[in-house]
């Protein structure tokens, strides 16, 4: 198998069971390859280029991608803890991303104030992720956790929660005109409101009630 190398170009590479725990890779490229059960938690991937690749159930909990192009990209039951996103060269993408994490576990990860929409969080686990200052139009969380994601000034248009659990997010801070939602988790978009979700009152006087976890009003 081939070893990612400084200023080594890789395209249509398939990666099985790599270990570069640890390592820094400076300028590579990489096009169209496949990383499948890789071991690269805190790898450094310094100024090199990812385009068009998949990762497959790979560790890359603190990943480093300073100044690294990140383009066409997706990962599918990988661990990707604590890594910060914001180091990466997005500027010169232009336009949709297109990252997509399928059942992977992103907590503690940092976004802020990156242009990501129409990106894909599929069944994810997104705890204590920061998304603040983000452009997430169209973005999709379904199925997703969300517990303490946090959302300040976020634009969130048209982006799909359905199934999405546990966020809380406050609509006179953040933009979510078009938004799809789903109960009961939606409720929190009135919860920061002062407001309650209950199933009206029954035609026989008998009393509203609460649509909240656990029954409490």
């Amino acid at each position: 198998m081939t070893i990612p190398t400084d200023d080594g170009e890789h395209t249509g590479a398939a990666f099985t069971g790599l270990d570069l725990a640890g390592a820094t890779i400076t300028g590579a490229w990489f096009e169209d390859c496949t990383f499948t059960d890789c071991e690269l938690s805190g790898t450094v991937l310094d100024r090199c280029e990812l385009v068009g690749c998949r990762f497959v159930g790979c560790n890359l909990a603190l990943l480093e991608v300073p100044e690294t192009r990140l383009a066409e990209l997706h990962f599918e039951g990988c661990k990707l803890t604590g890594v910060d996103w914001t180091s990466a060269r997005w500027s010169s993408l232009g336009g949709a991303v297109e990252l997509a994490f399928e059942r992977c576990t992103l907590d503690l990860s940092v976004f802020i104030g990156l242009a990501l929409s129409e990106i894909v969080f599929d069944r994810c686990s997104l705890v204590e992720v920061d998304f603040s200052d983000c452009d997430l139009r169209q973005a999709s969380f379904v199925r997703s956790d969300l517990d303490r994601a946090r959302f300040s000034s976020t634009d969130l248009r048209g982006a799909h929660l359905e199934g999405a659990t546990r966020y809380r997010i406050d609509p006179t801070r953040n933009r979510v005109a078009g938004a799809t939602v789903s109960l009961p988790d939606a409720e929190a978009f009135l919860e920061v409101l002062g407001l309650a979700v209950v199933v009206p009152p029954t035609d026989d006087g008998g009393a509203a009630q609460s649509l909240r976890r656990g029954g409490e009003a």
